[in-house]
């Protein structure tokens, strides 16, 4: 029998004190960022944060669902297939990374 998931709008997903919490942290960790930056140029910040969230993102998901790649795609909204394509660009694509990602 397969597991029904959920799905939330993005309205109905966050409410306001969790949406404001995320983007307080999110706002903390660029500044300090940007500071330890200090004079170096500051190219593609948008894609590297965006990369770098995407990540941790995809990893929390995963470990979430104990290695369950079908609810973690579902969790996150996109296919498994662009799940798994993720992963892989991500380094965590194999069983093997997969498992010893787990395990930490």
């Amino acid at each position: 029998m397969k597991e029904d998931i959920p799905t939330l709008s993005y309205s109905e997903s966050f409410t306001e004190s969790s949406n404001s919490l995320l983007q307080e942290f999110v706002d903390e960790s660029v500044a300090y960022y940007l500071t330890k930056l200090g004079d170096l140029p500051k190219k593609n910040l948008l894609r590297m944060v965006v990369f770098e969230v995407e990540i941790a993102l995809y990893r929390r998901v995963l470990k979430y669902t104990s290695g369950n790649q079908t609810k973690a795609a579902a969790i996150l909204g996109v296919s498994r297939g662009t799940f798994r394509t993720k992963l892989k660009m991500f380094g965590i694509g194999s069983s093997s990374q997969i498992k010893e990602m787990l395990s930490k």
